[in-house]
């Protein structure tokens, strides 16, 4: 019965609980088995029989709760809750102070709305009105088209939102489904340029219509689009949309228009300035709107204004009109401002400050960021500060629409109100504030969940995700790293944090800089965030599909299975270099061998030749014999002591390709790998 009474306090939020308890004892008793029942008032007089609308046979021992709810919704429809305090006019009898007003039962005649299709958009917002329409066509009456609904369990077509009637206005669709007719922007192959035309083309291309590229960009474009006025402006600016590479830094003064005209191109031109403003996109119409502009949306000097001023990030000469500055007046170019503040939006921070290497901490003021952001950026900007600024203030009772930025603040629990409308122009989304899902009213939320295998997959893969990504302990921003170490700062409120633990820290006492487990128990500062990652990941993917079906035991686990992330297999280090310089060294020991042998028969020669020099040989030259037989044993020693070191540097090599192998080997076993 909670329930039963929560369902209808949200569909009907203008009936009182003491008015649907009475619709709820009415409705019981209606749903007898009989066709009619005396309606007794409150003293249990009977007052008059009525007929009471066909509906479904009901158990004899109780009534079904959908039948029921059916039954008090075609009820309540036909018969709008009068206030509280006032007596209806066609109550049985007049309700008291602390008593509440009695509801009529209608008549056959009169159980159908006056509007029906504006009273089932009511109960189902989200529906789309034509389909409701057409089920209201194709039913007997109101009753069946208001069963054949409820039995879709809000499987049913949806309102269009206002992104898709964008989308189509977009596209040229009407309302009404229909396509307008498109202009052709194709090549013609059976078109002839004349001279004429080709060079009035080239004289609007070069000097009215694309000044600011080069023009060698313009006639090949020209070139490539069979020498037609129409395509070669469709193409270029498609691709101005992605590629600035072929924008002038300056623009040189046009020639205009030189020679005579020709009817062709008149007509060719009028039609490209019918279908201009469509063409361009929305951001390369605010660029030409605010002024001739160059690579990166940046303005062009006037060829007469010199570019004499430095830029204080990139060093590069500039005309003033060119240049941006900060509060205190340090001067950039538009080029680096912008790489700047993008990177700093990106990092999701509101603050753009000066990029003067002095330190200067003024940021660039709101006109200046007008300057040289796009409107899109500038947007997305205005939407990051409006989030911290919500985020700052902590306001109470904030909901947020969760397929879009829209919030607004609502009075009422959300056990009470369930339903959030969206007012976004391009969302529109009637959402669930229990669960955050697309409205399933009538069913609960255990019951959606239930019914819809893929809402199980994707909590499936919600899971994955939570176990992936970690949340600041300050500002509750969620992010995740694949490289670094463990020490994380939060880029939005800088607060320090575990990566492991998930904890709030304040430097790195909380870390011990090895590999290996720490028997006082500190987290690693470095560690392998891919390994980890993965293997996070795929057991949170375990133990959510292992609930979710103790939970829905009708569920296959095929259907609901999410593939998890392998943990890659580790990177073996380089034994190929490693057995390259084992190889290296015994080859310089093959060649110290062969030196060292040759230097002993050199030192022996010289040996012997020492004791064969007769008595009578002089004393210079058994000097130098002496002197050469010393330096000979002397190349000898060297040499072997040489000779040893590069044995023992390769006995040191294996031992450290043997280590290698062992670990990797040990690595792979640890990691459920084969070696």
């Amino acid at each position: 019965m909670p329930a039963l009474i929560d369902q209808l306090l949200t569909i009907l939020p203008h009936y009182e609980v003491d008015q649907l308890h009475d619709l709820i004892r009415k409705g019981k008793s209606t749903l007898r088995p009989a066709a009619t029942e005396l309606e007794e008032d409150d003293d249990g007089d009977p007052t008059s029989t009525k007929p009471v609308p066909p509906v479904p046979a009901a158990p004899a021992a109780d009534v079904d709760e959908t039948t029921l709810l059916s039954w008090i919704i075609e009820v309540a429809l036909s018969n709008p809750a009068p206030a509280p305090s006032a007596a209806p006019k066609d109550a049985a009898t007049p309700a008291t102070n602390g008593e509440a007003a009695a509801i009529v039962v209608p008549d056959d005649e009169s159980k159908e709305p006056p509007d029906p299709v504006a009273s089932l958009a009511e109960l189902f917002p989200d529906a789309d009105p034509e389909w409701l329409a057409e089920q209201l066509r194709e039913s007997e009456d109101y009753q069946d088209a208001l069963e054949k609904i409820f039995e879709k369990n809000g499987k049913y077509p949806k309102r269009a939102s206002a992104s898709t009637s964008n989308k189509r206005k977009c596209d040229g669709e009407e309302p009404g489904g229909q396509k307008k007719a498109k202009l052709s922007t194709q090549v013609d192959p059976e078109f002839k340029a004349t001279s004429q035309y080709h060079e009035a083309c080239l004289n609007f291309l070069l000097y009215e219509e694309f000044p600011h590229l080069y023009n060698s960009t313009v006639r090949d474009m020209f070139r490539e689009n069979s020498f037609q006025l129409v395509p070669t402006c469709v193409s270029i600016h498609e691709r101005l949309k992605t590629d600035l590479g072929c924008v002038k830094k300056s623009v040189t003064k046009g020639k205009g228009r030189v020679g005579g005209t020709d009817p062709v191109f008149e007509k060719h031109l009028a039609l490209w300035k019918q279908i201009r403003a469509d063409v361009i996109s929305d951001g390369q119409q605010d660029n030409e709107a605010k002024t001739e502009t160059g690579a990166s949306g940046e303005p062009m000097a006037h060829p007469d204004e010199p570019a004499d001023i430095e830029c204080g990030c990139c060093y590069g000469e500039y005309s003033l009109v060119q240049m941006t500055q900060c509060q205190d007046g340090h001067l950039f170019c538009m080029e680096c401002a912008r790489k700047a503040a993008e990177n700093v939006i990106g990092l999701r921070k509101t603050e753009i400050m000066c990029l003067d290497s002095s330190g200067c901490k003024f940021p660039f003021p709101r006109c200046e960021m007008e300057r040289f952001l796009s409107e899109k950026v500038l947007d997305g900007y205005d939407r990051l500060c409006q989030e911290e600024a919500i985020r700052k203030a902590g306001l109470s009772g904030l909901v947020t629409c969760p397929f879009c930025d829209y919030g607004a603040i609502m009075s009422t629990d959300a056990t009470v109100d369930k339903l959030f409308h969206c007012k976004s122009a391009g969302c529109g989304t009637i959402s669930c504030r229990l669960c955050r899902k697309p409205n399933h009213l009538p069913k609960s939320c255990a019951e959606a969940a239930k019914d819809d295998v893929l809402d199980v997959r994707h909590k499936v893969e919600e899971e994955m995700t939570k176990a992936l990504l970690r949340e600041c302990n300050g500002c509750k921003a969620k992010f995740f790293k694949t490289d670094g170490c463990n020490k994380m700062q939060c880029p939005q409120c800088q607060q320090l944090m575990c990566y492991v633990c998930k904890k709030s820290i304040k430097g790195y006492d909380h870390f011990h800089n090895s590999t290996k487990p720490c028997p006082t128990g500190l987290c690693p500062l470095w560690d392998d965030s891919v390994k980890r990652n993965a293997e996070e990941v795929a057991n949170a993917a375990k133990l959510a599909v292992q609930r979710l079906k103790d939970e829905n035991p009708e569920i296959v686990e095929a259907d609901i299975a999410v593939e998890a992330p392998k943990v890659p297999r580790p990177v073996p280090p380089n034994f190929a270099v490693m057995q390259a310089g084992c190889d290296h060294t015994a080859n310089n020991i093959t060649v110290a061998a062969a030196q060292l042998t040759r230097l002993e028969f050199v030192a022996k020669t010289s040996s012997d030749r020492l004791a064969a020099l007769p008595a009578s040989a002089t004393r210079s030259a058994r000097l130098n014999l002496e002197k050469d037989c010393r330096k000979r044993q002397v190349d000898v020693q060297n040499y072997r002591r040489y000779l040893e070191s590069l044995r023992q540097h390769l006995h040191t090599q294996q031992q450290a390709l043997a280590r290698a192998r062992k670990a990797y080997a040990d690595t792979l076993m640890a990691a459920g790998f084969a070696p």
